[in-house]
């Protein structure tokens, strides 16, 4: 079973950025979507939308797209549940998210300007993983920070 996004509002690709849950639902049924042998600028095109300029998830997604891997991963997204957890992060809360990660300083507050915290659980056939993501406003959309 499918999860649907409905009420989708953002871009042309399904990303619904109207609120902190939406963009992180949206962006991993959209990337379930996605072929199993999908490139980089293929799985940036599809979720890119869903992702805040300053997110390292970008990076990520650009370093690690275009590797093979020896795993035939293709379970079918059974249920994505998730919740906003926390809102309202202090530049100090966002600064100790971020970690490690180059993000400057004006961006952090940036970020911290309007936030959330959005967390649940991702199932397929055989797995359930729980998530955990810091979602911020940018250009008035939702996007996923971490």
């Amino acid at each position: 079973m499918m999860v649907a996004v409905a009420g989708c509002s953002g871009s042309d690709n399904g990303i619904d950025t109207s609120s902190p849950d939406a963009v992180v639902e949206s962006f991993y049924t959209t990337a379930n979507e996605l072929d199993t042998d999908a490139d980089s600028d293929e799985i940036l095109d599809e979720v890119g939308d869903a992702l805040h300029s300053e997110s390292p998830l970008r990076d990520l997604l650009e370093e690690t797209g275009d590797e093979e891997t020896d795993e035939e991963e293709d379970e079918e997204l059974e249920n994505v549940d998730v919740e906003v957890t926390e809102e309202d992060l202090t530049v100090e809360e966002v600064e100790q998210r971020v970690g490690f990660f180059e993000i400057d300083d004006d961006a952090i507050e940036d970020i911290a300007e309007e936030n959330a915290v959005v967390a649940g659980t991702i199932e397929s056939e055989d797995e359930q993983e729980e998530i955990e993501h810091l979602t911020a406003t940018e250009d008035g959309e939702w996007k996923i920070v971490l």
